[in-house]
């Protein structure tokens, strides 16, 4: 009359369809069992391919949108400006590369960035917040 508790031991992958024990999954709540469907393996395969897919996809935007101030058009030197500091909540290029979200999740976060962004080259870049600082230091001095 105790309850049996089934306790599992393995658990198969929907992705790569293994049969692997327990630890070799995420946990996660949203499961039935606690556990991620995927493998820990094939999470990691899945991240670096959806980064490398944003990654490429951003620099084909960076091909379609030369520097605004110069009209430098290699992809490799742009950099995307953020025009207002304070509306910035991301490293775009960053963020393009790196974390566990989906490849569409992070293409709608950039593209909803890139709102308040310009593409700069680094030159060009470089030069707007030398400026800038400078702007700022000769304002302050003649207050």
């Amino acid at each position: 009359m105790y309850n049996k508790i089934q306790i599992m031991e393995t658990k198969r992958c929907f992705k790569c369809k293994n049969e692997k024990p327990t630890n070799a999954f995420y946990k996660n709540r949203s499961f039935k069992d606690g556990l991620s469907g995927m493998c820990k393996e094939c999470s990691l395969q899945n991240e670096r391919q959806n980064n490398q897919k944003c990654k490429e996809w951003l620099d084909d935007l960076k091909k379609s949108n030369p520097c605004s101030k110069c009209g430098d058009n290699r992809f490799y030197v742009i950099d995307i400006h953020h025009t207002d500091p304070t509306k910035k909540t991301m490293e775009v290029a960053s963020y393009a590369i790196s974390g566990t979200a989906s490849f569409e999740t992070k293409k709608r976060k950039i593209l909803e960035e890139l709102k308040s962004c310009i593409f700069l080259c680094s030159n060009c870049h470089r030069e707007y917040h030398y400026l800038e600082k400078i702007n700022k230091r000769a304002f302050s001095s003649a207050g």
